[in-house]
């Protein structure tokens, strides 16, 4: 009886009670009262009805086949998807414009046979048809309040709502990747592990999660477990084209040029309409002497995307290369009109001008740039016009624009490293030292901050901070590393060791030296990719 009287009190506020409320408050009440009594569905799905119809506005027609009455997600309704045309969410508001259609549901769709190039195509396990999942018009009310709490801030309301989500929905490729990209964000490396290690014991066949697991690997510098990866997408999608590019990139940054441009080309055979490869294999091809064929490359990728900012942009790096200032000139102008937040072209165009002598000009190309993105820019363009000013001897104009840049991006640590070195430059030690400071303060594992504050100390003589800062970040350092690889301590030194072969640890000499430096890491034997990666 209480039961049922916490139902009643619960669909009554935050169900039937939406019919009553603005689109945007009905949006929410069916949200709610879904959460409150999940399993009441005939009763709170009209409320979403109602919610929903009251979301369409005038403009649209929410049909509802009659046996869809009494239950939408009920016994009776396995013949009926709910097709979602538009679900946006601006400022927090969810509007939503759908129809239901009455269609008997297909069985799962299975890849194999043979592609074009003659590669066999596996035959992956069956799986639901996406709209089956994604369509579903809970999922889809969850999922945005999902990316509303994220967005506002609640990353940990965002969180516990995307796990209840994995359990729910384990065959919901878009909320793994949603709940992974929390833990990357947040540097949880391991997290985010565990998070795509389940989500693919789960969904074996979705090649975008064991891209992302292998692009995570390859961020930690572990290549042979990152290579495996690549190819277990591979095996359940040969056809996807992030993964040649992203698994090409890894082999070309590892100095394996024939292996990276072998997987550029292939994966161009298997889709040759691919945007991301023409540009990789094109850049590609113009580091490596090829800058005709590399340019071909990208007049070929512009050809099926003339707006495509990237590809303007290495073709100006290429026409720059070459001499053709002029030409250079215009595709990066085009290339900003159609992308105003392409930092690449903005750095390009300004710097390009300063090496022409047009520094006037390129002062206010910095100054255009930066006021993309509401104003903010990026913060790598203030970098650069700081160093412009500072280049042509005007320290406090750049200080000025250091200043201007912390305003716009308050925890971005190189532009608060930056602004100390300069501060140190002019020798404004005290400032210079508070500044590192807070640069800890916003990453206490970034190695450069802590070596930038130690010679600040070592250039006072104050050995002994100096050498306490040293130990900290090599401590900070080790403790990240071993963090990310989910291993002891010992192995993830080993793995840093290897990274880093020679890692300098500042200690006291003898009388007279001050701070002398010792050279560690020679004869450590790789570690870091022997745990269990428990692959499904």
């Amino acid at each position: 009886m209480a039961r049922s009287a916490v139902i009643v009190a619960a669909l009554c506020v935050h169900g039937s009670l939406g019919a009553f409320l603005s689109a945007p408050h009905a949006g929410l009440s069916a949200v709610r009262g879904m959460h409150l009594c999940p399993a009441e569905r005939p009763a709170w799905s009209e409320s979403g009805r109602a919610a929903l119809a009251a979301g369409a506005g005038g403009s649209s027609v929410l049909q509802w086949d009659a046996s869809a009455r009494g239950g939408l997600l009920g016994a009776d309704s396995s013949n009926l998807v709910l097709r979602k045309r538009d679900s946006v969410l601006l400022g927090g508001v969810l509007r939503t414009q759908c129809s239901l259609v009455t269609e008997k549901l297909q069985p799962p769709r299975r890849r194999g046979g043979a592609g074009a190039s003659g590669l066999s195509i596996p035959v992956i396990p069956t799986i639901p048809t996406p709209d089956v999942v994604t369509e579903d018009p809970v999922f889809v009310l969850r999922y945005q309040e999902a990316k509303a709490l994220k967005k506002s801030g609640d990353v940990a309301g965002a969180t516990a709502l995307l796990d209840a989500m994995c359990n729910d929905y384990p065959e919901a490729g878009k909320v793994w990747m949603a709940r992974f990209k929390i833990a990357r964000q947040a540097k949880n490396m391991a997290e985010g592990r565990d998070v795509l290690r389940a989500a693919l014991k789960k969904t074996p066949w979705n090649a975008i999660l064991w891209q992302a697991w292998a692009d995570l690997e390859n961020t930690l510098n572990r290549s042979g477990v990152a290579r495996k990866l690549y190819k277990k997408g591979l095996e359940a999608n040969p056809r996807l084209p992030s993964l040649y590019n992203a698994w090409g990139s890894m082999e070309k940054d590892l100095g394996n040029l024939a292996a990276a441009r072998r997987l550029f080309e292939e994966g161009l055979v298997q889709a040759p309409g691919s945007s991301r490869l023409l540009y990789s294999l094109g850049v590609f091809e113009d580091v490596h002497g090829n800058p005709s064929r590399a340019r071909n490359l990208f007049v070929t990728g512009l050809s099926l995307e003339p707006r495509n900012a990237h590809l303007r942009h290495a073709l100006a790096v290429s026409l720059y290369k070459a001499g053709d200032v002029p030409t250079a000139r215009e595709e990066l102008r085009r290339a900003v009109s159609y992308d105003p937040d392409h930092t690449k072209a903005w750095l390009l165009w300004a710097q390009m001008e300063e090496a022409e002598g047009n520094v006037d000009v390129a002062r206010g190309i910095y100054s255009q740039s930066c006021k993309a993105r509401g104003g903010r820019g990026d913060a790598r363009l203030y970098q650069a016009w700081a160093r412009l000013e500072e280049k042509g001897g005007d320290q406090k104009e750049a200080l000025a624009i250091y200043e201007r840049g912390g305003k716009a991006h308050p925890n971005d640590v190189h532009l608060v490293v930056q602004r100390a070195a300069l501060e140190e430059k002019r020798g404004e030690v005290s400032a210079a030292s508070r500044l590192y400071t807070r640069a800890l303060a916003i990453d206490r594992y970034d190695p450069h901050v802590y070596r930038a504050l130690a010679r600040l100390h070592i250039g006072q003589l104050a050995f002994s901070a100096a050498r306490e800062v040293f130990v900290e970040g090599e401590r900070a350092v080790l403790a990240r590393r071993a963090a990310d690889l989910g291993v002891p301590g010992a192995l993830a030194e080993g793995a840093l060791q290897r990274r880093n072969p020679r890692v300098s640890v500042w200690k006291e000499g003898a009388a007279g030296e001050g701070m002398v430096r010792e050279e560690r890491g020679a004869g450590v034997a790789h570690a870091g990719e022997s745990p269990d990666l428990g692959l499904p």
